[in-house]
């Protein structure tokens, strides 16, 4: 009995300190565990064929203040891997290690990357490449985008080459991407020259313009993209409308319709130098009226047209219905002289006999004269 109760307080006490332990591992302790390395990516580039290679890493997160960095290469397949240091750079928060390369050299290089620390070592992933794969430039400088007067669907785009690039003997070709703010479409354009020609803009509307660059016989690949640039085509100015002074020598109809509108111009007050006592009656008339009687008297003569081609038919039945067509124009005799038929006369003939009689008719055409002449 004494041997189980003692046995039963050893396994209790033993508990009662692993949870004690347990309790003092989530707090704080005076001695932490060593701090795991993050696993490094490596990333090699080519700013000029005729420059070095230059590899880089980026920690995602703060690394122990022993951590080192180094670049073990092997150029090709056959040869013995050697070592580089790396550098830390500060102010850009990298480590930065640089790469012998010749000129022109289309070797392989297996690069990797060795991180390490007091008490923990990392590796990065193997890189097989060559100088023509690595290569990129640096983004083109000075991007600038400036109308051009008197179009208002174009812009110009200028820029400089990068610092880092030597224009001595390779030369680089570049690409646009412009778009109108607060639009989705994006055009795209390429030249060898360090301006472009945008020749569908948007009018009124400002532009947003990126420029990137790749060795021009398309070795390596695209630099990132440059700062962004903005420009507004050339836009018509404003300009308020202004009348013409009175000592202006153009002639304007309108003031000079108005001056005569107040007062009519007298040679002989004029030339007396005398001032009338009171305004003249103005001699001009208003357009407007003078217009809407011209449109009346036009519309008017329109209609007394219309009615006489529609009356025209009529008219003519009556005159020769009766048979005596030619002696409506004959003359006829008053009192020992002869006189024309009138129009008025013409005008006032009543409808023709229902019987038919040819004389009464044309007694009533003459108003009671027969003509004695002899018949046609």
């Amino acid at each position: 009995m004494v041997g189980a109760a003692a046995q039963s307080w050893t396994c209790f006490l033993h508990a009662l300190l692993l949870s004690v332990v347990s309790c003092a591992e989530t707090r704080e302790s005076p001695c932490p565990k060593p701090e795991d390395l993050e696993m490094p990516v490596l990333w090699c580039y080519l700013r000029h064929p005729a420059s070095n290679i230059r590899c880089e890493w980026r920690p995602q997160k703060k690394l122990p203040l022993s951590s080192q960095a180094t670049l073990v290469v092997q150029k090709g397949f056959e040869s013995s891997p050697v070592t580089k240091s790396c550098s830390y750079v500060s102010s850009a928060q990298k480590f930065n290690c640089r790469l012998e390369h010749r000129e022109g050299d289309g070797e392989k290089y297996i690069v990797s990357l060795c991180v390490t620390s007091r008490t923990d070592r990392k590796i990065s992933n193997v890189t097989v490449t060559d100088g023509n794969r690595l290569l990129q430039p640096d983004p083109p400088m000075n991007v600038t985008v400036t109308p051009m007067e008197r179009a208002p669907r174009r812009l110009t785009v200028s820029w400089r080459y990068p610092s880092s690039w030597s224009r001595s003997y390779y030369t680089l070709r570049f690409q646009i991407q412009y778009r109108a703010e607060n639009s989705r479409e994006l055009s795209m354009g390429l030249t060898l020259s360090t301006s472009y020609l945008i020749e569908d803009a948007w009018m009124g509307r400002k532009h947003l313009v990126l420029v990137r660059a790749q060795e021009e016989y398309q070795h390596g690949s695209w630099s990132a993209w440059s700062s962004e640039a903005r420009g507004t085509p050339w836009a018509e100015p404003y300009l308020p409308e202004s009348r013409p002074t009175q000592a202006s020598s153009e002639y304007d109809p309108d003031l000079y319709e108005n001056s005569l509108s107040h007062e009519e111009y007298s040679p002989s007050t004029a030339a007396d130098g005398e001032v009338p006592s009171q305004p003249l009656v103005s001699s001009s008339v208003p357009r407007y009226p003078l217009f809407i009687a011209g449109f009346c008297l036009g519309l008017g003569l329109c209609l007394f047209m219309g009615m006489a081609a529609r009356h025209r038919g009529r008219w003519w039945r009556r005159i020769v219905a009766g048979g005596k067509f030619k002696s409506l124009f004959l003359p006829h005799t008053e009192g020992g002289r002869t006189e024309p038929l009138s129009s008025e006369t013409l005008l006032m003939t009543p409808c023709p006999s229902p019987t038919g009689d040819k004389t009464s008719m044309y007694a009533a055409a003459t108003g009671g004269h027969v003509s004695t002449g002899p018949n046609p």
